[in-house]
């Protein structure tokens, strides 16, 4: 799945911040260190930059499986058809589908200073219930409790917490630009509507 590698930046930051991965607060100073780095050869912790040139990333599979066996799937597509790209993909997969399966969108609120406390917690008090068991719950049960104990853990905390600068995001679509047209060619999709949300 490739993600407007703008709006991954911003994702992967709230994510780092939220795990201790980075403690930069100033979003523009992360991705200035972050990108100088990436130009000097460094290979930093957060590679918020490297890790959103996709071309290269999608022509090493295409040089060593035939196209036809390599699935790019657009984060804009998933997020509004998920149900189908689900679907699409377990047909080609030959796998069933499942009565249970739920095509729900979950926002993914990063938790400053709490989410790898709450995830851990969570993971910890549901990993109690014996896996015998725990297989038999159906999964609308264990999601429902997963979120609360969630809820319960992280209730007193902050969203880590960012705005989207303009400035900044149409700094790094110009960087990533030419990459964008390089993937354009090798998926063959039109992707302006990542490079128009942010010129």
């Amino acid at each position: 799945i490739l993600r407007n590698p703008v709006d991954r930046m911003f994702s992967t930051y709230s994510m780092y911040r939220s795990n201790g991965i980075d403690t930069e607060q100033d979003i523009a100073k992360a991705f200035e260190k972050d990108y100088k780095g990436y130009l000097a050869g460094k290979n930093a912790r957060t590679n918020y930059y490297k890790h959103g040139l996709y071309a290269n990333q999608v022509k090493y599979f295409f040089d060593r499986f035939p196209k036809e066996k390599v699935k790019i799937i657009l984060f804009e597509d998933f997020i509004n058809d998920t149900k189908n790209v689900v679907l699409e993909r377990l047909e080609y997969l030959k796998l069933p589908v499942m009565n249970e399966m739920e095509f729900d969108i979950w926002a993914n609120k990063a938790i400053e200073g709490g989410a790898n406390k709450t995830i851990r917690i969570s993971r910890l008090l549901i990993g109690i219930i014996p896996k015998c068991i725990r297989n038999r719950v159906p999964i609308k049960i264990e999601k429902f409790l997963k979120t609360t104990i969630r809820k319960k853990v992280s209730s007193n905390k902050q969203a880590a917490g960012y705005v989207k600068d303009p400035a900044l995001c149409k700094e790094y679509m110009e960087k990533y630009i030419d990459d964008i047209k390089e993937l354009e060619k090798l998926i063959g999709r039109d992707l302006s509507i990542w490079i128009d949300k942010y010129s």
